[in-house]
C-alpha cells in the first residue's frame, strides 16, 4: 500500500485536525503538528479558516455569505499562518478571464510558514461529476468503522449493476465477486461507475447524504446514481462545491476522516489515481498528488492532496469550459499554487 511509503517519506509527518470556516459559516479548523524535536503547536483557539480578506466568492449558493461571527473566527484563525497574498494574486490572475466558471479552494497541511487558506468562488454549487465518489467513500469508511458494513465483505456484480462510462469493472462481467474494499478502490483509482453504484446500493443514498451533513458539506448532495440519464433528464444532479471537497480531502490528509486508519486507506486510494491530467500536470516531476477527478459535458474538476515538502489540499472546479480549456486552467492553477507554497 502506497500510504506506508508516504509515512516513511514524511517521517513525523503532518497530523491535521481540520475545521476551516467556509463562507457559509461552516468552519474548517486545521491544527497542525510539525515533525521533529521542536514541533510547533498552535494554541487551542488558533484553528485555520478562510478569512474575509482572502476570499473572493461570487456564489449565490448556500456557502455565499459568512456571518459576522464566522468572519471574526476565521480572521483570528489565519493569524498563525503566513500571508496568502502572493498565492491569491497568482490564482486570481489566472482565473479572472473565466469569471464564476472557475472555483478554487486551497487548504494548507503544512505549518505556520504556509499561506493561509484561500477560496475563490469556492462556495458555488456545481455538478459534482465523479468527485461525488469521495463522499461515497467517506460514508463507506464511516459505516465500516461502526460495524454496519465490512470492507472484507463480498459484492457480486449482476447484469443490472453494469453501467458505461469510466471504470474497468464493467468489462469483468456479471457474476464477478470482489471485496467491498476492492470495489471502493476501483471507484477512486479508475473512477469506476459500476463500483460506485454498487456501493450506493450497499450504503443507501440517504445514509450517504447524512454523511455529507455530518461532515459539514453544506453544498454536497447525492441525487442520482452514475450514468442515470433518466434522473438527469428529470433534473436530479449530484452537486458539490470546491470548498466542500477541500474540507473532505483535508480530513483525509490530516487523518481525521473517521480515524487514522480509515484516513490512510482513503489516502492510499487517492495516491493510486490513474487519471493524471489536471493537478498532476502542473507539478514538478516527482511530486506525488493523491487526487480525484470528475468530468461531465460541461464540468471538469480535479481535487487532491499535494504531497510536497510543504503539503496542501487544492481543488479546482470548472463549468461551461471545454475540456482542453478546463484542463489548462486546472494545471496552471496547480503550478501557481505549488510555486507560491513550495517554490
Amino acid at each position: 500500500m502506497r500510504v506506508t511509503q508516504l509515512e516513511g517519506r514524511r517521517h513525523s509527518a503532518v497530523a491535521l485536525a481540520a475545521l476551516i470556516g467556509i463562507c457559509c459559516g461552516a468552519l474548517i479548523a486545521c491544527v497542525v503538528l510539525l515533525g521533529g524535536c521542536q514541533a510547533r503547536q498552535p494554541s487551542p483557539d488558533s484553528g485555520i479558516g478562510f478569512d474575509a480578506a482572502s476570499v473572493s466568492d461570487t456564489s449565490a449558493g448556500p456557502a455565499a455569505a459568512a456571518s459576522a461571527a464566522s468572519q471574526a473566527a476565521s480572521a483570528a484563525a489565519t493569524a498563525a499562518y503566513a500571508d496568502n497574498s502572493a498565492l491569491a494574486q497568482a490564482v486570481t490572475e489566472l482565473c479572472e478571464p473565466y469569471g464564476a466558471d472557475v472555483s478554487v479552494a486551497y487548504i494548507p497541511l503544512g505549518g505556520a510558514e504556509m499561506p493561509a487558506a484561500y477560496s475563490l468562488n469556492g462556495g458555488i454549487q456545481r455538478p459534482s461529476a465523479s468527485m461525488i465518489k469521495l463522499l461515497i467513500l467517506a460514508d463507506l469508511l464511516e459505516q465500516s468503522s461502526s460495524g454496519q458494513v465490512s470492507l472484507d465483505g463480498t459484492l457480486t456484480m449482476t447484469a443490472k449493476d453494469i453501467v458505461g462510462g469510466t471504470g474497468s469493472m464493467q468489462s469483468m462481467g456479471a457474476g464477478t465477486s470482489l471485496s467491498v474494499r476492492q470495489v471502493a478502490q476501483y471507484m477512486i483509482t479508475v473512477s469506476d461507475n459500476t463500483g460506485a453504484n454498487m456501493l450506493i446500493d450497499l450504503l443507501g443514498m440517504d445514509a450517504i447524504n447524512q454523511e455529507a451533513d455530518d461532515l459539514g458539506l453544506t453544498s454536497t448532495r447525492l441525487e442520482r446514481k452514475m450514468m442515470d440519464t433518466a434522473a438527469q433528464a428529470a433534473g436530479r444532479e449530484n452537486l458539490t462545491s470546491a470548498d466542500d471537497m477541500a474540507l473532505l480531502l483535508s480530513s483525509m490528509g490530516g487523518g481525521t476522516l473517521v480515524d487514522e486508519a480509515s484516513s490512510q486507506l482513503a489516502v492510499s486510494f487517492l495516491n493510486g489515481q490513474e487519471l493524471d491530467e489536471g493537478l498532476a500536470a502542473g507539478l514538478p516531476a516527482g511530486i506525488e498528488v493523491g487526487h480525484k477527478t470528475g468530468s461531465l459535458s460541461n464540468a471538469f474538476h480535479d481535487g487532491g492532496i499535494v504531497w510536497a515538502d510543504k503539503p496542501y489540499v487544492l481543488v479546482v472546479m470548472t463549468g461551461n469550459l471545454s475540456e482542453p480549456s478546463a484542463t489548462r486552467v486546472i494545471s496552471s492553477v496547480s503550478a501557481a499554487v505549488y510555486q507560491a507554497t513550495n517554490g
